[in-house]
């Protein structure tokens, strides 16, 4: 066992004086993220932001310390014996949050091991360090006491911050359409229904109807939820201003969110509020589904996707001729209304990711161009039936 030091300090005036010096131990965390049947490697190796802090007070980062904590990866720590280490979560890490620390443990003899294990259902409302054993560790050689928690549902909701209706209008530009900026104010003075109105100032005439859809992520992993209070409020107030504002410019009369802030499903984009997904769009004269599904035989028959574009498809990969004949007839058919809200998306310096049925960019400020989206398994063919967008939000991807 490693023990604590000793230094001798002596004066012309006084006798020597012992002074204890505390011994550093290692403190390391094990998040075993997604552990349900068929989790994504996107939920297996879930990138979450932390801040560490001891006794309370949020340490500077060290060398060596991950830009974030991922997901089945060990992170180890080290801090004087007898100190608290605690953990900030997700938006809560953020400054302005770090209202709930969590996985406090405290070193004392022994180097410390907390497995924390991410798991779906509803559980205890908050988590619960448990020692299990004490033990070698087979790895360090270090006497260490094992611990274990639970990562689920209200913890996550415990760590997303829920903005409030002054948060947002400090957030959103100070310029937004004034009707933009009524209809975002009513998401964080909680909704009654779950559509919004917006009635732009300009043009005067035009109005954005948006519906939400019910949160069965949330609503199934989290206790007494409610999606108008608990989940709309979880949205950066960005990300509603993104999608207003876009619709605005491109003419969108009518958008349907189906899902925003969500706890146990994929990125973390999701569970920090700042991925949004949309399946429909429409004006006027059109009500745009978005889903490409039938390239691959695997969705709904719709206008565009033509019978020639799959027989293109299918020998896109023959050269690059025959995919540029693929792309430009996949451009033939891409609705324009869709097109122009998607462009409109692509230039806002609010957006940092846009993936959809048609193209594919996961960084929107870079010089890459979009790529086509070709169905491949992972993140192209997840986005095969809706648009999703990332908030460009510093601290948390």
């Amino acid at each position: 066992m490693q023990q604590a030091d000793a230094v001798t300090r002596t004066t012309q005036e006084t006798e020597p004086t012992a002074v204890r010096i505390r011994a550093q131990r290692t403190v390391t965390y094990f998040f075993q993220t997604g552990a349900w049947p068929d989790s994504s490697s996107t939920e297996t190796g879930l990138k979450i932001p932390y801040e560490v802090a001891f006794n309370g007070t949020v340490q500077r980062r060290v060398e060596g310390w991950p830009k974030r904590i991922v997901g089945r990866t060990r992170f180890s720590i080290r801090a004087p014996e007898g100190t608290e280490v605690s953990l900030y979560l997700n938006t809560d890490s953020l400054p302005g949050g770090r209202q709930f620390p969590v996985y406090s443990v405290t070193p004392q003899h022994n180097d410390i091991y907390v497995k924390v294990t991410e798991r779906r259902g509803i559980q205890a409302a908050r988590p619960v360090v448990t020692l299990d054993r004490s033990a070698v560790d087979k790895t360090t050689g270090a006497m260490t006491d094992y611990y274990s928690a639970l990562l689920h549902g209200d913890t996550w909701a415990s760590i997303s911050r829920k903005y409030t209706e002054q948060e947002a209008a400090d957030l959103i530009p100070a310029d937004c359409d004034s009707g933009i900026r009524s209809a975002i104010m009513s998401v964080y003075r909680v909704l009654t229904q779950p559509t919004v109105i917006v009635n732009c100032a300009t043009p005067q005439d035009r109005t954005i109807t948006i519906t939400f859809s019910d949160a069965d992520n949330a609503r199934s992993n989290i206790r007494n939820f409610d999606n108008l209070s608990d989940g709309l409020t979880r949205i950066h107030p960005i990300g509603l201003f993104a999608l207003m504002d876009a619709a605005r410019l491109a003419g969108v009369e009518t958008l349907n969110i189906t899902s925003c802030w969500r706890p146990l499903l994929g990125s973390i984009a999701h569970r920090a509020g700042i991925g949004l997904d949309v399946n429909r769009i429409g004006d006027a004269t059109d009500s745009i589904r978005l889903n490409r599904g039938e390239l691959i035989g695997s969705g709904p028959d719709l206008p565009w996707v033509s019978e020639r574009e799959r027989q293109l498809f299918r020998a896109s990969r023959q050269s690059a001729e025959a995919r540029r004949r693929w792309i430009a007839e996949m451009e033939a058919n891409r609705p324009a209304l869709f097109a122009a809200f998607r462009q409109q998306l692509q230039d806002s310096p609010h957006v940092q990711q846009l993936f959809d049925p048609w193209y594919i960019d996961s960084n929107t400020h870079d010089a890459a161009a979009p790529t086509p989206n070709d169905m491949a398994p992972g993140n192209a063919n997840t986005h095969k039936d809706h648009l999703h967008i990332t908030v460009n939000a510093p601290g948390i991807l």
